[in-house]
Parts: C-alpha cells; structure tokens; sequence
C-alpha cells in the first residue's frame, strides 16, 4: 500500500510539473496538493508530520527565492512551482527507498 501511495504522490507531482510547463493553474494546484499529501516518509509519524509541515516548505522557500529574484517570478507563483519540484523529488526519492525495502 505504501509504494501505491507513493507511485500516486510521485504522478501528482509529475501532473504539477505538467501544469507549470503548460501553464494550467489547475493542474498545477491539484498536483501540489497530491504530492503534499500522499508525500509518505519512513519513520515513525512524528517524522513524517516534521518533514511534510517544515521541510518542504523550507526547501520551496529557498525556491522561490531563487525563482523570484533569477527568473523575475511573483512570490506566489515561484513558490508553488518550488513546492511542486520539491515534492516531486522527495516523492520519487521515497518511492525508490520503499521499492528497494521491499
């Protein structure tokens, strides 16, 4: 179950990527909240909840600082593009440790 989840989070932070290149908010908005939620870690559950509310976040921060003050991107934007590579990695990430687990 774990590795479905995991395949489902890494395909909504791919269908993000899509609606940035696209340039479909939608599909942009729903990939990010896929990937934010089935982002599953291993570890017990206080990691879990630690990696999904300060991690990502931070990591997309650094980001969207980069996207903003480098490509001239709004705040908004820049973030949500940063959380969504970001997610994306770190789904695809987990999903190889829980193939190689398995």
């Amino acid at each position: 179950m774990v590795i479905f989840l995991q395949i489902l989070g890494t395909l909504g932070g791919i269908a993000g990527i899509v609606g940035i290149f696209m340039d479909i908010p939608a599909l942009l908005i729903a990939g990010a909240v896929v990937c934010f939620l089935l982002c599953r870690e291993h570890g017990s559950m206080v990691e879990m909840i630690i990696v999904r509310i300060f991690l990502l976040p931070l990591l997309s921060v650094i980001g969207m600082l980069i996207c903003h003050f480098a490509l001239h991107m709004g705040w908004g934007q820049g973030f949500l593009d940063s959380f969504v590579w970001v997610g994306t990695v770190v789904s695809a990430i987990n999903l190889a440790i829980a193939i190689g687990d398995s």
